[in-house]
């Protein structure tokens, strides 16, 4: 399986699981969101991802990516203030990497 089939099955995968889990209707152009503990659970039980990264905006909606270190599946959520998170991007292939130190070359 190519990784651009991988990526393209694991956003199925998951929008679908989200519609599913998710209670009202959203048109169609709409990202995929749910109240934040409801996603998190999908990403775990579904997809095998725990958070990796957190970050938070100046408008205060908090980052965060969810990465499988399985399968190597992400997915970056947005979380606004109001505790419903959006589906940003999902894909494949995910490393985790150590931080460089400010000032020294990468």
């Amino acid at each position: 399986m190519t990784l651009l089939t991988k990526a393209k099955t694991h956003a199925f995968t998951l929008a679908a699981s989200v519609l599913v889990a998710s209670a009202f209707a959203q048109p169609a152009d709409a990202m995929a969101c749910l109240e934040r503990s409801q996603m998190v659970n999908v990403l775990k039980d579904q997809h095998d991802e725990v958070q990796s990264a957190v970050g938070l905006q100046e408008n205060t909606n908090l980052i965060e990516v969810y990465a499988s270190p399985n399968t190597g599946t992400w997915t970056i959520l947005m979380t606004q203030p109001t505790g419903v998170a959006c589906i940003v991007a999902v894909g494949t292939n995910w490393l985790e990497s150590d931080p460089v130190p400010a000032g020294v070359p990468g």
